[in-house]
């Protein structure tokens, strides 16, 4: 499967980096993974909130957040997204933070489609 998952590198996701990142433990960053799909639609929602509300300081604290979270599992298109929002809400941009919420959440799709493909994660 690891061999399988090197081809796949892609936009979604460097999984040797990130599993180099976790001292080679495909069981921890298994892990970390399945608590990053738990930990993103609490952020999602919050942030879904927040663009709704023009809540530009908190717009930035969760694209902070969700960007340090996808750049330790080496989520290349998700923390680049995340690290946009956060920009949205310091430049006070809600129009950037309602297109890249749309981004957000379609690229999450694509990582979860991914990740059940590779067999890294179960929807239970």
């Amino acid at each position: 499967m690891q061999e399988n998952l090197a081809l796949q590198t892609n936009r979604l996701i460097n999984y040797n980096e990130a599993l180099k990142r976790m001292g080679g433990d495909a069981l921890f960053l298994s892990e970390l993974i399945n608590d990053y799909i738990t930990d993103f639609d609490h952020y999602y929602s919050n942030i879904k909130v927040a663009v709704e509300e023009n809540d530009f300081p908190e717009i930035s604290v969760i694209g902070h957040t969700l960007k340090g979270s996808s750049e330790m599992l080496s989520l290349i298109s998700l923390s680049l997204i995340s690290a946009q929002m956060e920009i949205a809400g310091i430049d006070k941009n809600i129009s950037s933070a309602e297109k890249l919420l749309s981004e957000l959440k379609n690229e999450f799709k694509n990582l979860m489609y991914f990740l059940q493909k590779v067999k890294l994660v179960q929807l239970n």
